[in-house]
């Protein structure tokens, strides 16, 4: 069938209504209107002028030669239809509402020009009756006669003005091609239909057809409705559809390439886990469920805070519930990977040996015997803190040494030599030309092949919470747009804050 949109008359939404395939009616003479006669109809209709009631149509239009299933459910309404079904005729004129917000519409409210129906079935509900409506032809009202219990009015059949021709007929030739293209692009159209109004009907008809199919407002539909030249009318319809083609060819690309777009990513997500699957087979790939177990083992054998532990298990319980081909599992497995692998609470246990210093020292440099000094009076005084430390973070705080001197003049060598001393691991990261505080601090997680800055990855290089860390061409840092990394060695070197550092990209406190 064809598929048009009518509001019902009712409070309620519009409904859908159909137009069948049932025989229609020609157009009428200038005198009367001969319909085709069937039992209990009418056997002819009235004459060029006359008193009918009026049912107002909240939304749409009802063309000529067109059949639409209506649900009238407003007081106005049903006392027309009442009246209406009283006669023999069963005739009613259909005008649609300026507004289709006003619930109690006045003739003011209406159209002056609308569609001669006839109801040919009427079916009571509880409060609405749903009725077969027939559109018979185009009405002009001429006058209102009254408001209560319905409206009645006065009015006129309005006839086409056909004028035979080229133009006419290359009109009617290029609506039925356009309309044909919106059938191929899915226009959805009953096709007995379909073949009827491409094979012989009149351009009048042609038009008001192709009209109760457009998706249009209402104030579209009665400009086609009030066009009595044919022409005009033909050209009103061809527009609208040639709209609706672009709209649907868009539409269709649309719809094409978000379909190619899912094709693809599914033809990949397919192939991945195949891949995935013939990893494993090969001892290639370990299962995800092996992985969030060591996952698991790793967790139990670190000493880690209780916030911290809870962040871990909150990100592990993510990756176990993800798929492998999810594109977030390979971001929580990296973090997870540089987490667990972080020296958490291992400590180099040394005890300072001013003797074993001094040899050390002595061994790997000559001369810079005031250098030496300098680093012995430190160690001592290490060496003194711990002994009178009242407790175990204040045996725990770290002293920074700064080495000054142009480069070869051993400032590295005697950091190692310090380390060996202590008997603690050794560490160095290079700051010369670093300009970006991500260097320092690390990258957020949300950047793609985000990682540590230098500070984590030496001390995951040193594989321990407390080496000798030698911060190498400090007085080479530059900074421009991205931030200042001097700025963020402060959090690094300060004992009050380097205790609960945080690296952007591990976003937890770590102790340094």
């Amino acid at each position: 069938m064809l598929t048009m949109t009518l509001a019902s008359t009712s409070d309620s939404e519009p409904i859908s209504t159909q137009v069948t395939d049932q025989p229609t009616v020609d157009q009428p003479q200038a005198d009367t209107i001969q319909p085709e006669t069937k039992p209990g109809s009418l056997s002819r209709l009235p004459s060029n002028q006359f008193t009918l009631p009026v049912i107002p149509i909240r939304e749409g239009v009802l063309f000529p030669h067109t059949e639409s299933v209506l649900t009238f459910g407003r007081k106005l309404s049903l006392n027309g239809i009442e009246q209406a079904s009283k006669s023999s005729r069963n005739l009613v004129i259909l005008l649609s509402q300026k507004n289709p917000k006003v619930s109690q519409p006045q003739p003011a409210d209406l159209y002056t020009i609308g569609t001669l129906a006839v109801i040919e079935r009427t079916l009571k509900a509880e409060n609405s009756v749903s009725a077969l409506v027939r559109g018979i032809g185009r009405v002009r009202i001429t006058q209102f006669v009254s408001a209560k219990p319905f409206i009645t009015a006065q009015a006129i059949k309005l006839t086409d003005q056909v004028e035979p021709g080229d133009e006419l007929f290359a009109l009617s030739m290029h609506l039925q091609k356009i309309f044909r293209q919106t059938i191929q692009l899915g226009k959805p159209v009953e096709f007995l239909n379909f073949m009827k109004l491409l094979s012989g009907v009149s351009e009048g008809e042609l038009a008001d057809q192709v009209a109760s199919t457009l998706n249009v407002k209402t104030e579209a539909k009665q400009a086609i409705l009030e066009a009595l030249d044919v022409r005009s009318r033909l050209k009103l319809v061809i527009g609208h559809l040639a709209h609706e083609i672009k709209v649907m060819e868009i539409e269709k690309d649309v719809v094409h390439k978000t379909q190619a777009q899912f094709d693809k990513h599914m033809r990949e997500s397919v192939l991945r886990e195949r891949l995935r699957t013939i990893q494993k087979e090969l001892g290639d790939l370990d299962d995800e469920t092996e992985v969030a177990h060591e996952y698991d083992q790793k967790l139990k054998k670190l000493k880690l805070p209780i916030e911290t532990r809870a962040r871990i298990k909150k990100e592990l319980k993510r990756l176990k519930q993800m798929s492998g081909a999810n594109p977030e599992a390979g971001y929580i497995r990296s973090w997870l990977d540089v987490v667990l692998d972080l020296p958490w609470g291992i400590r180099t246990e040394s005890k300072v040996n001013l003797g074993k210093a001094s040899r050390s020292l002595d061994k790997h440099h000559y001369g810079l015997d005031e250098v030496k000094d300098r680093v012995l009076e430190y160690l001592a005084v290490l060496q003194l803190k711990q002994q009178q430390a009242k407790s175990p973070q204040e045996a725990k705080l770290p002293t920074i040494l700064c080495f000054v001197g142009p480069p070869g003049v051993g400032k590295t060598s005697i950091g190692q030599a310090i380390a060996q001393a202590l008997g603690r691991k050794f560490t160095k990261i290079s700051l010369g030309g670093v300009r970006d505080e991500a260097d320092i601090r690390g990258h957020r997680r949300t950047y793609v092949g985000a990682m540590p800055g230098r500070i984590l990855k030496g001390i995951l290089q040193a594989k321990t919470i407390n080496p000798v860390f030698i911060l190498d061409e400090v007085d080479k840092l530059g900074n421009d747009f991205h931030g200042d990394p001097s700025a963020a060695l402060l959090e690094v070197l300060d004992p009050e804050q380097n205790h609960a550092f945080e690296d952007h990209y591990l976003d937890l406190p770590f102790d340094l």
